[in-house]
C-alpha cells in the first residue's frame, strides 16, 4: 500500500512495516499481535484500515502509529481485505467456524472511517472474500458460506440495515478472492476455480 512518499506492507513476523518508496529507507515497524494473512491492508483520509490474521481490525494513524478506533464488534475475523468509500469502511468477517473448519457464518459491514461506528450490517455475505465499492451507491461481494454473489444499497436504511438489491448464484462460494469492477462488469474467482463475471 502507498500513501504519498511511502509504502508499507505487513508480514508473516506480526509486524507492518514502513519505507521510503523511492529511496527504500526503513522508517519504522509497528507491532500487529497477528500475523498478515488473507487481508491486505488500505488508506483513505489518510488513514490506514488494517486488518489482521485473527480478530484484530485497525485504524492506525500512519504518522504516529496510534491506533484511532478500533470496531466495536465482538467475535469476528478480520482476515480479509476492506473496502473504503466516501468515509465509509466496509468490513468482510468470518462469525466462527464449524467441525473441519469449515465456516458457519459471515458478515458485512459498513463503518464511519472517522470513528468507527456501525452504520449497518448484512449477514450471510462476506467471510475470507472483500467487498468492493462502485460509484452507484451500491456495495459488491461474494460469500464464503453461500454459493451467491450479493449487490446492496452503501448508504443503508438508517436502522442498522440495508437493502439487498439483487444476489447471483454461481457454482461454488468463494475464499480469499476480492472482486474487481471494470467497464459496468463485476470478475470473481470462485472456489470451484471458475472466473465468473457479472453484469
Amino acid at each position: 500500500m502507498i500513501i504519498g512518499e511511502h509504502v508499507y506492507f505487513g508480514s508473516w513476523d506480526h509486524y507492518l512495516y514502513k519505507f521510503n518508496k523511492k529511496t527504500g529507507e526503513y522508517i519504522w515497524k509497528y507491532q500487529l499481535s497477528g500475523g498478515s494473512d488473507s487481508g491486505s491492508p488500505i488508506s483513505g483520509e489518510g488513514k490506514i484500515f488494517l486488518p489482521v490474521g485473527g480478530g484484530t481490525f485497525r485504524c492506525l494513524n500512519p504518522e504516529t502509529k496510534t491506533v484511532e478506533w478500533t470496531p466495536q464488534l465482538t467475535g469476528k475475523m478480520y482476515n480479509v481485505t476492506p473496502g473504503y468509500h466516501d468515509g465509509n469502511v466496509f468490513l468482510s468477517c468470518l462469525n466462527g467456524r464449524g467441525l473441519g473448519g469449515i465456516p458457519i457464518g459471515a458478515e458485512v459491514f459498513n463503518v464511519n472511517a472517522s470513528n468507527g461506528e456501525l452504520n449497518w450490517t448484512f449477514n450471510g455475505g462476506g467471510g475470507l472474500t472483500g467487498p468492493v465499492i462502485g460509484d452507484n451507491n451500491r456495495v459488491y461481494f461474494a460469500s464464503t458460506v453461500t454459493p451467491y454473489f450479493y449487490c446492496v444499497d452503501r448508504n443503508g436504511n438508517g436502522d442498522g440495515t440495508t437493502n439487498l438489491l439483487w444476489k447471483v448464484r454461481m457454482d461454488n462460494k468463494v475464499e480469499e478472492s476480492v472482486p474487481a469492477i471494470y467497464n459496468g462488469k463485476i470478475y470473481i474467482l470462485n472456489s470451484g476455480g471458475y472466473l465468473v463475471c457479472i453484469k
